[in-house]
C-alpha cells in the first residue's frame, strides 16, 4: 500500500483540477493499492481571493472523505523570497512537516506535487517528491522553465533559433520534429533538475488526438526576426496565447498529465518504479538515468508519428 500525500499552491483551476482527478481516481480503485493520507496547500486564507475560492471547493471536496487539507502559507511564513536560502527552505519545510504531523500523524514517504510552485528543501529530504514537469527529461533534449517559456523554446529549437534558458541564450542545433512532452521527476533543493521517474513523449509534428500540429507550424512566417518577435508575444501572454501553435502544442502537453501522474502511481505500486535511496530504479532495481517511458500507457494509440505519415500518408486519414 502506497501512502501519499499531495502539495499544491492551487495557482490555477488546472492544479485544483488535478488534486480533485488524484483524489477521484484513488477512490475509485483505478490507481490501485493506494491511499491519499492528506493535501497540503502552499496558500492559505486570505493570500489571494482566487485561491481563498478554490481552498474552499477543495475543502469541501476532501472532507466527506476524511483526507485532511492542510494550509501552510508560503506568503504568511515569509518564504516567498526571491532567492531563499536552504535555511529559509528548511524552515518553511519544517512548518509544513510539523503541521502535516500534528494533523496526519507520521509524515507520508511520498508527495506528489501537482501545482506546486514552492522549491523545497527539508521536505526532499524526509520524502520522495513526484513533481510534474511539462517538458521530456534533460537526457533526451527537455528544458527547464514554466510551461509557456518552454513552448517558446520548442519552436525556437524547431525554427532553428538559439533556446533561452532562466534568461541565457543556449546555442542549440535545431532537431526536426524534436520530441516533446511530459515528465515527473523527484522534487530536489534545486527547480527541475531532480532524476526523471517517468515521462511520455510525441513529436512537435505529430498528430496528437484530433491536431494535426504539422499544419500548424505553415502559420509561422518564414523570416526568423518574425517569428523571434511572435514567440516573445506568445511566451508574455503565459496562459493565453492566441496564435493557433503556440495554443495547441500546449493542449497536446497537458491533456495528458493527469494519465501520466495516473500511470506513475500505477508503477510505483506494482514495482515498476522504485525509489530506492533518492534514485530512481526498474523492477529489477536497475537504474534508470532517464525514467520510464510510459508513452505507450499514457499516449495509447492517440498519436501519429509525424516521420511514419511522410512514408504512408493513408495513416493521415
Amino acid at each position: 500500500m502506497l501512502n501519499f500525500g499531495i502539495t499544491t499552491s492551487l495557482v490555477d483551476n488546472d492544479a485544483l483540477t488535478l488534486v480533485h482527478d488524484t483524489v477521484s481516481d484513488v477512490e475509485a480503485g483505478i490507481i490501485s493499492d493506494c491511499k491519499v493520507n492528506c493535501v497540503v496547500s502552499t496558500r492559505g486564507m486570505g493570500d489571494n481571493s482566487e485561491t481563498d475560492n478554490r481552498l474552499r471547493t477543495l475543502e469541501e471536496f476532501l472532507s466527506p472523505r476524511s483526507i485532511p487539507l492542510v494550509m501552510v502559507s508560503a506568503k504568511q511564513a515569509g518564504r516567498l523570497v526571491k532567492s531563499p536560502t536552504n535555511k529559509d527552505k528548511d524552515r518553511y519545510d519544517g512548518k509544513i512537516i510539523e503541521a502535516v504531523e500534528e494533523t496526519c500523524g507520521p509524515l507520508p514517504s511520498t508527495f506528489l506535487m501537482a501545482g506546486d510552485m514552492i522549491t523545497h528543501g527539508l521536505l526532499c529530504d524526509r520524502a520522495s517528491l513526484l513533481n510534474l514537469h511539462p517538458d521530456i527529461p534533460h537526457l533526451l533534449g527537455g528544458v527547464k522553465g514554466i510551461y509557456y517559456q518552454i513552448i517558446g523554446n520548442w519552436v525556437r529549437e524547431e525554427m532553428g533559433l538559439p533556446v533561452i534558458i532562466e534568461g541565457k541564450v543556449v546555442e542549440d542545433k535545431p532537431s526536426r520534429n524534436r520530441l516533446v512532452g511530459s515528465q515527473i521527476h523527484l522534487g530536489i533543493r534545486e527547480l527541475d533538475m531532480g532524476d526523471p521517474v517517468a515521462y511520455f513523449a510525441f513529436g512537435l509534428r505529430d498528430r496528437v488526438a484530433d491536431t494535426d500540429l504539422n499544419k500548424l507550424w505553415d502559420e509561422l512566417p518564414k523570416d526568423s526576426v518574425q517569428i523571434g518577435q511572435i514567440i516573445r508575444e506568445q511566451v508574455a501572454k503565459k496562459d493565453k496565447p492566441d496564435h493557433p501553435l503556440f495554443r495547441e502544442l500546449r493542449r497536446a502537453e497537458a491533456q495528458y498529465e493527469m494519465e501520466l501522474i495516473r500511470q506513475v502511481l500505477i508503477s510505483i505500486t506494482k514495482g515498476r518504479i522504485n525509489i530506492i535511496d533518492g534514485k530512481v530504479c526498474n523492477e529489477t532495481r536497475i537504474p534508470l538515468p532517464k525514467g520510464l517511458d510510459l508513452s505507450h500507457e499514457v499516449l495509447k494509440d492517440s498519436v501519429v508519428n509525424y516521420v511514419e505519415r511522410q512514408k504512408n500518408p493513408r495513416k493521415e486519414t
